[in-house]
């Protein structure tokens, strides 16, 4: 009978409940009437039963025609469903379930604060245009122009290393305002500091 102990609970077993349906829909509603639903196996070689049982059944890994190929496929991420299993495993949503993703700054330039950090006020709106300047200006006076003004900033001062900004500045300043930071040569290392 379907409210049986075998149909209601999982077994974790070598045990297949085998139950006779007049129909596909109704081994659907069937099959999803369950607190469990750890996997979900369906059997046929019409395309169009297989697309229906994926679309309807209810369950953490979807097989058609197989039972374990997705526990081998380490891409495929194995899931439970309702109160079948916790968490996910294999795939990167597996590996996201068993990382504790955090975000970790050390910062060795001695500094008052980042560069665009608080107070938020008239001074530091200038700063902050003034370095939209220097980095995006048309031309490469305009850019000029703002390094120097950005230099002569206290702020810009206390929270950013100048000569960091110069030794950056010099392939900014003088490139064509189309080139692109990425485009330096290989094994030098730059830091855009600002």
């Amino acid at each position: 009978p379907a409210d049986c102990t075998l149909m209601r609970e999982e077994t974790l077993g070598p045990v297949i409940p085998i139950v006779v349906v007049d129909s596909l829909e109704r081994a659907i509603l069937l099959a999803n009437d369950s607190d469990y639903a750890l996997t979900a196996s369906g059997w046929t070689r019409s395309a169009e039963r297989a697309e229906r049982m994926m679309a309807g059944l209810q369950a953490g890994v979807m097989t058609i025609n197989d039972v374990l190929y997705s526990y081998g496929e380490p891409a495929a991420t194995w899931s439970g469903h309702r109160k079948s299993g916790s968490g996910q495993h294999h795939g990167t949503p597996g590996l996201r379930e068993m990382s504790n993703q955090r975000f970790v700054s050390f910062d060795t330039l001695p500094a008052e604060a980042p560069a665009f950090a608080f107070p938020y006020d008239l001074a530091q709106t200038d700063l902050a245009e003034t370095a939209v300047r220097y980095l995006h200006g048309r031309r490469w006076h305009h850019r000029l122009r703002a390094l120097i003004r950005l230099i002569r900033m206290p702020r810009f001062r206390r929270r950013v290393p100048v000569r960091s900004v110069l030794f950056s500045a010099r392939r900014r300043v003088g490139g064509p305002a189309g080139r692109s930071l990425r485009s330096r040569p290989a094994g030098r290392e730059h830091r855009r500091v600002v």
